[in-house]
């Protein structure tokens, strides 16, 4: 109220030589406000404040401000962009701010000063208004407060903190807090317990938890997005972190990756089938999927099962299918089957052959209209033959004559 008092003080100091501003209007939450009535706003909520405004002359750089002051010198702001003015033209400008958290509230609620002000370039005030609005908390309503983690490391557990704050007027009880590493499809939870209201002065609204987790084994080093949501019957608060991870690609010696053949002969137009071998050969539980690249233009594929998850020292095949197309160049081509793990690492690539041979059909097609013009020929060689040993007798009969 004091900062705004001695803002207003000196606007109407500067007003003789400042562009006047001809209208100046603010809504918050698509509301109008007025310096009387206060507008209802929650603890936590992220309100739109617009401001509305026309100059009778021409201004460069005019900013707006929007403040809220709270507490012990505390305070939420937010500022536009600067944008050159020109005179009897209405402009508008919206703003967010978020209602902290910490703010303090009593029953039925507090009634706080919303204040928007108008500046030009040089930081002087053009023009301003003041409103009050109504700061009340919401029933069920939780904070992450604190994440507090440390780098992990593959095939190790690691304790992941959490400090819950219960921001609502209600209590809230049996609040659980869950951790999911989604890249590695892992997750863990734990009871955090009952929360007192943040207006009970008497009792604590902050709690924390620890929440154990173990990472696999074959977890790749890099950084990983960690979920962590606080949660009961009434209300649900998430917030993402990230978790470095010291480990390394899928090892080659935790998996047997194997093509049974190397290499197949196929006709055009035809099909066959390579075998692959997935062994886990790890502690604990894989998921392996299996890719194709390299066949386009001359062959199409079908991979049966794309996935398949394997418990300690299992195996399984997994089928690729190749099929020729019908015009495929004749000779060996090569493809590339590639195995990776649950978190989408390469655990192995194998490059396998493909010996592309004509299609049997179109040699038989080919065998027979050889044959037959063989026939046509030999036919033809006869009839000539014939054709000029008559020729010759007839010569012999006339001469003798």
């Amino acid at each position: 109220m004091k900062k705004f008092a001695i803002a207003m003080f000196a606007l109407l100091i500067c007003a003789v030589i400042l562009p006047s501003v001809l209208a100046l209007d603010v809504s918050v939450k698509d509301i109008s406000v007025s310096e009387t009535t206060p507008i209802y706003v929650g603890v936590g909520e992220t309100i739109p404040v617009k401001a509305y405004f026309e100059f009778s002359e021409n201004a460069n750089d005019v900013v707006v401000e929007a403040e809220l002051s709270y507490g012990h010198g505390k305070e939420v702001s937010a500022r536009s962009l600067p944008i050159d003015v020109i005179k009897d033209v209405r402009y508008t400008k919206e703003l967010s701010i978020t209602i902290p958290t910490d703010i303090e509230t009593t029953l039925p609620g507090e009634e706080y000063s919303l204040s928007v002000i108008l500046k030009d370039g040089n930081g002087n005030i053009l023009d301003g208004a003041e409103f009050p609005v109504l700061v009340q908390r919401t029933n069920d309503l939780l904070d992450i407060q604190k994440v507090i983690k440390t780098t992990a490391e593959a095939g190790k557990s690691t304790l992941v903190t959490v400090i819950v704050k219960n921001t609502g007027s209600d209590k809230q009880e049996d609040v659980y807090v869950k951790v999911t590493i989604p890249e590695l499809g892992i997750a863990a939870e734990e009871r955090l317990g009952d929360l007192v209201a943040m207006d009970d002065e008497d009792k604590d609204d902050t709690s924390t938890v620890d929440v154990p987790m173990r990472i696999p084994s074959n977890a790749a080093d890099g950084t990983y997005s960690l979920s962590v949501t606080a949660y009961n019957g009434n209300v649900e608060v998430s917030k993402t972190e990230s978790l470095k991870i010291k480990g390394g690609a899928a090892k080659m010696d935790a998996s047997e990756i194997v093509s049974q053949v190397s290499s197949q002969e196929i006709e055009q137009g035809k099909s066959v089938t390579y075998g692959i071998l997935v062994g886990n050969l790890a502690e604990d539980t894989q998921t392996y999927s299996v890719e194709v690249s390299g066949t386009d233009g001359w062959a199409t594929y079908d991979v049966s099962p794309l996935k398949v998850t394997l418990g300690s020292k299992d195996s399984h095949v997994v089928n690729v299918m190749l099929t020729a197309d019908g015009k495929a160049m004749i000779g060996a081509h090569t493809f590339v089957v590639t195995v990776k793990d649950a978190s989408d690492k390469i655990v192995k690539q194998l490059t396998i052959t493909a010996d592309v041979k004509a299609s049997k059909t179109k040699i038989d097609a080919m065998l027979i209209s050889v044959i037959v013009l063989a026939v046509v020929l030999l036919i033809l060689v006869i009839i000539l033959v014939k054709s000029k040993k008559a020729e010759t007798g007839t010569e012999t009969e006339e001469s003798y004559y």
